[in-house]
């Protein structure tokens, strides 16, 4: 791991209340990991969530897209490196890097984010919102996600959104939109099959009381779900996996 000022690191044993029966780390399990290193890194950069609700603004997720060289097990420990990119536009990238215990890169992300107004609930534009953060830039990471075309969906089931499934700022939580696309599979599939990569895109947010409709498209090598909400696409996840 290298050291640098604009670098936060999250250390965390993976407990096996985290993992599918096989051993293996859920996805959503995952994510709630880099949720935690995301918030801790922007605080540690000066825009964190609290101070951003001093300025009645809130930080939200647009997308994650990961590509994994291994994927973590129950019992290990993992660290996550985070450090800002550039911003562009209103769009603040986030990189992580994720350490096994002897130092070695087992997986790489992105994320982008935005920083909403929390009235007019739009995008803010730096400078004048008056998060500016300084880009950094390293060797091997991830350029911006791709944009996602989902084909040949079919619905799966429709799921309601509950008190359980919000987040601090009353939305819903983006982790349970995973939660929400991956219990409308096979359970055995996951416990068998690890992935490579994986891609989530959230369109818009979703509140107490929603009716998300949950469809996919299923194969051995790749994974497609997506979420709507009155016809209105709420989330977009695709999962690959090795041969």
């Amino acid at each position: 791991m290298s050291p640098d000022k604009n670098n936060f690191s999250f250390t965390s044993p993976i407990s096996e209340s985290f993992c599918l029966p096989n051993g293996a780390l859920r996805i959503a399990s995952f994510l709630r990991l880099i949720q935690e290193t995301s918030i801790g890194g922007s605080a540690f950069l000066g825009d964190g969530v609290e101070t951003l609700k001093a300025k009645n603004l809130y930080w939200v997720v647009m997308s994650y897209h990961f590509v994994v060289t291994r994927w973590p097990l129950a019992n290990e420990k993992i660290t996550i490196e985070t450090y800002p990119g550039l911003t562009k536009a209103f769009v603040y990238p986030r990189h992580y890097v994720v350490y096994d215990e002897k130092g070695e890169i087992i997986v790489r992300g992105i994320s982008l984010w935005a920083v909403l107004d929390h009235q007019s609930h739009k995008p803010t534009i730096p400078p004048a919102n008056g998060v500016a953060i300084a880009p950094v830039h390293k060797e091997g990471e991830l350029p911006w996600p791709p944009r996602q075309v989902l084909e040949g969906l079919s619905v799966k089931e429709n799921r309601l959104v509950r008190n359980s499934d919000l987040d601090f700022n009353g939305h819903m939580n983006n982790i349970r939109y995973v939660d929400f696309a991956l219990d409308s599979d096979d359970l055995a599939f996951y416990s068998s099959h690890i992935p490579s990569e994986f891609q989530i895109t959230f369109s818009s947010e979703t509140t107490l009381g929603a009716t998300m409709e949950i469809a996919s498209s299923l194969t051995d090598s790749l994974r497609n779900y997506q979420g709507k909400v009155e016809g209105k696409s709420v989330f977009s996840l695709s999962v690959h996996f090795a041969d």
